[in-house]
């Protein structure tokens, strides 16, 4: 049997045995507000759900005093804050992700002088976890940023399109996304990116291209050594 249908099994059998329904509802409704990307008020949950108002509202309570949700308006109802984002940029993977990756993005943002990102997936969305800024670039993303796979070049990578891969903003002239894969070992396959500004002062588009391509060739090896020695840590 594949040892991770064998621990998915293990761990169902696990719950099964010692159930622990409060945890249950309260990571219920933090993957629902995650799936739906918008607040929701108390009764939608308790009808999305089939539990009571009173069930739903102690849930809720906890989980905005604990700082994992918090109440945009009181029209709208609850919305995730980004204290999980925060906690996945803790674990071991998240730091020797970023942690590798930051040198080799901050020395091809000095060469080309635009800065560059690292996305991960998350549903069918990117999320920029580490960016490596340059002075004179007047285009920056933030850690944190969100956007559909069909939004960007590092989305569409992310959705398994071969890399490079070009796309044009247009709603900002003179603007090119570019992002290649990195390939991660355990992590998965995550987006290097930058955007490419046109402009006197500005290094060619295909000589960006070409050093963004050995940026993340080289991300790949180095991560390819250092997530193994990663997992074969004792926990």
């Amino acid at each position: 049997m594949d040892m991770a249908v064998s621990h998915l099994a293990d761990v169902k059998a696990m719950a099964e045995r010692y159930p622990a329904p409060a945890l249950e509802k309260g990571l219920d409704i933090l993957e629902l507000l995650a799936e739906v990307r918008a607040p929701m008020t108390l009764s939608r949950m308790a009808q999305h759900f089939g539990r009571s108002l009173t069930e739903i509202y102690r849930m809720i309570q906890v989980l905005e005093h604990r700082g994992y949700l918090f109440e945009p308006s009181r029209r709208d109802g609850y919305a995730l804050t980004g204290k999980l984002f925060s906690l996945a940029l803790n674990t071991p993977l998240a730091q020797a992700l970023v942690g590798t990756a930051l040198p080799a993005m901050e020395a091809l943002s000095l060469r080309t002088g635009h800065a560059c990102y690292l996305a991960i997936a998350s549903g069918d969305q990117s999320v920029v976890v580490a960016r490596a800024e340059a002075p004179a670039c007047g285009f920056n993303l933030q850690v944190g940023f969100r956007a559909d796979f069909t939004e960007t070049a590092a989305g569409q990578v992310l959705a398994g399109a071969p890399g490079p891969i070009r796309r044009d903003r247009a709603w900002i002239n003179g603007l090119t996304e570019l992002a290649c894969p990195v390939y991660a070992g355990a992590q998965g396959v995550v987006a290097l990116s930058l955007v490419h500004a046109a402009g006197a002062q500005a290094m060619p588009l295909d000589d960006v291209l070409a050093a963004l391509r050995v940026t993340a060739a080289d991300l790949s090896a180095e991560l390819a050594a250092e997530m193994p020695t990663l997992r074969s840590r004792p926990s």
